[in-house]
């Protein structure tokens, strides 16, 4: 099945189960000489200040506990990981990679 959405790439280390996010990435994709997709480019989304609100910090916290969610179902407490993520325009999130 394709995911149609905001595609976001996730780094995260963890150690004994304690995780943190490394960097989160947002990918801007677009349709280029009948091509689905070209990756037109890839942006580094800074760390939200407490003071931060809105529907972009939902959005990216969303997607940090959904991969958390997932590492922590797998049982993966060492290590680092990149998870790549799409989330819809119904606001789900789902991994694709």
């Amino acid at each position: 099945e394709f995911a149609s959405g905001t595609e976001y790439a996730i780094d995260v280390v963890c150690r004994d189960g304690d995780r943190k996010v490394a960097a989160l990435w947002k990918y801007d994709k677009r349709s280029v000489n009948g091509a689905p997709f070209v990756y037109f480019m890839t942006q580094l989304i800074p760390a939200a200040n407490n003071d931060d609100e809105g529907p972009k910090k939902d959005v990216e916290e969303a997607v940090c506990n959904y991969v958390f969610n997932a590492l922590e179902a797998l049982d993966i407490r060492w290590g680092l990981s990149h998870v790549e993520v799409i989330v819809t325009r119904n606001a789900e999130a789902g991994s694709i990679q």
